[in-house]
């Protein structure tokens, strides 16, 4: 969830905060109407199409990857995870999917100084903003009407009534994002109802709350992503198979796991002191990469593969079939991160600063002043098992008014240690979710 001024979870949100109370009386800039239901202390802006129109189609589908083009988000994900496991420990889990989307609905509104550093952290400096917009609607387009895994992406903004936002905003970001668009009193107790019902929806309920109590300050924007992703295997482990088994942890000692065991057809490969197997969910589009790193060597040699010309030139030229007998852990982790400080270090301090620019959301003129990001969070949930995977995720951002030709032999698969994973679209290259497994 992206929502200025607060925090997300399995979903992407962000939230602008503060000056709310400073800020103008509605002038007209976004209507307010009401097309279609709305929940209780929620209204839908004018200028929005209504909740079951699809953004236009742009001028190509995203049916197959552009050659030409980075997909979305990639490098941006591969940085985020990079800072995050670096400045932290154990089981870690992120979404570049959801981060991205939600801090690119911000991104399109940043203007100046804060634009440029926005779109270095996101990977898509020298882009020009009407290609990324065109970029994330060919994605999301893409991504849609999945028939094989259970696939959801979806997107909200809320305004605090009476406040202005430029009508520009309020369209490309329905456009470009499908994003609904509505006004909430975050003063009044019933917007956390609402704000926590669609995440609740959005992530069929792998994350029910992703508000606690109503943010301080109080935001004037709030915008959300959530991604829920649900597939079964090609070809499933079987449970009677499953047994305990010992996983040795980072530092070293052993605990007792349940494993679960197969024998089969897989894409795998390798790089320097890493293994790299592909585990196909029905259809082929979707796989889960399982980074495991030679006996001994830590996830260093993991995250040394985590950038987008090593991984690119992996997934394209660096596997082959071959029969493969495989151990992995089943694991459900849950896992919630502040980003800020990640994000700084990326580049985007100015965006969380006084002199953050995102006059394309709201004129400084109609603010009375600068609007910053306050706050940047990310919870995820994962359960690998037998069947398959079920995983969700949610962004949020608080912002405040400051500122072979012989059958080789079997390979041996054991994912009995640490090891990195990454639940990736191989038609679009979008990468769903990003973590490591310390200790299943």
């Amino acid at each position: 969830m992206f929502y200025l001024a607060h925090r997300s979870i399995s979903v992407s949100a962000a939230l602008l905060a503060g000056g709310v109370l400073a800020l103008p009386p509605h002038d007209g800039r976004a209507r307010i109407s009401t097309p279609g239901p709305v929940l209780p202390g929620q209204r839908s802006l004018q200028g929005a199409p209504e909740k079951t129109s699809p953004p236009p189609r742009r001028d190509a589908a995203a049916s197959a990857p552009d050659s030409a083009t980075r997909p979305v988000y990639e490098s941006f994900g591969f940085a985020l995870f990079r800072d995050a496991a670096q400045h932290g420990a154990g089981n870690l889990f992120l979404s570049p999917v959801s981060a991205g989307l939600a801090l690119g609905m911000a991104y399109s509104g940043a203007r100046g100084p804060t634009r440029g550093d926005m779109a270095r952290t996101l990977g898509v400096e020298g882009i020009a903003p009407e290609d990324v917009a065109a970029a994330n609607a060919r994605m999301l387009e893409s991504l849609r009407g999945q028939h094989d895994v259970e696939l959801l992406i979806a997107n909200a903004l809320w305004a605090q009534q009476g406040v202005s936002l430029a009508p520009e905003f309020i369209v490309g970001t329905r456009r470009d994002f499908g994003a609904d668009v509505q006004t909430l009193d975050f003063r009044s107790p019933a917007a956390l109802a609402v704000i926590n019902g669609w995440v609740a929806r959005s992530t069929n309920g792998k994350i029910p709350t992703i508000l606690t109590s109503q943010p301080d300050p109080l935001p004037v924007l709030m915008l959300a992503n959530a991604v829920y992703f649900k597939g079964k295997w090609a070809s499933k482990f079987d449970s009677a198979n499953t047994q305990n088994r010992a996983f040795s942890r980072l530092d070293g000692s052993q605990v007792q796991r349940r494993m679960m065991t197969r024998t089969g057809t897989y894409a795998i490969g390798s790089a320097k002191h890493l293994a790299v197997l592909r585990m196909p969910y029905v259809g082929d589009r979707f796989g889960l990469y399982v980074l495991l790193p030679d006996s001994g060597v830590g996830l260093g040699a993991a995250y040394q593969a985590l950038d987008a010309a090593s991984w690119d030139a992996l997934v394209s030229t660096g596997f082959g079939s071959r029969a493969v007998h495989v151990v992995l852990p089943r694991f459900t982790i849950r896992t919630g991160a502040t980003l800020n400080a990640a994000l700084k270090r990326l580049g985007m301090a100015s965006a969380f600063s006084a002199a953050a620019d995102f006059g394309g959301m709201m004129p400084a003129a109609a603010a009375g002043r600068r609007i910053a990001i306050s706050d940047v969070r990310q919870q995820t949930f994962i359960e690998v098992t037998e069947e398959g995977t079920e995983a969700a995720a949610a962004t949020s951002v608080g912002v405040t008014a400051t500122a072979v030709h012989r059958e080789p032999p079997v390979v041996q698969f054991v994912a009995d240690r640490p090891f990195v994973a990454v639940l990736r679209d191989d038609r679009t290259g979008a990468i769903l979710f990003i973590g490591q497994v310390t200790d299943p």
